[in-house]
């Protein structure tokens, strides 16, 4: 009986280690979806998502820059805290879809920013 209780406790172990193993694996592609850089269709405006946590918002023309950090939510879409002029401003949320990483809400408010990625 002691053993079959044993066996039974081993598999409940190796199912929610499997389980976590599955979610991680399915969160750092995720990750890896979003890495890298991006430029909108119009070509005004990139950004370049870091393995940090970090990323850089420009336009192309170079004329400003604005920098902040970028978090993986468990519901898939993507939280932009971004600091302009050395100011915090109100958090965006992005959605990334077919290739698309579309930026709203925040400095975004008016305006949604869609941006396509061009590069690792």
């Amino acid at each position: 009986m002691k053993l079959q209780l044993s066996a039974m406790r081993l598999i409940s172990l190796l199912l929610i280690i499997v389980g976590a193993a599955l979610q991680l694996g399915a969160c750092s592609s995720k990750q890896d979806d979003v890495l890298g850089k991006w430029e909108s269709a119009d070509q005004t405006m990139k950004a370049e998502l870091f393995e940090d946590k970090t990323l850089t918002i420009s336009e192309m023309k170079g004329n400003y820059s604005i920098t902040g950090k970028w978090a993986l939510l468990t519901d898939g879409r993507i939280k932009v805290d971004l600091t302009v002029s050395g100011m915090p401003v109100p958090p965006s949320m992005g959605t990334l879809k077919g290739g698309k990483l579309a930026l709203s809400g925040g400095i975004f408010k008016k305006q949604e920013l869609v941006l396509t990625k061009v590069g690792k």
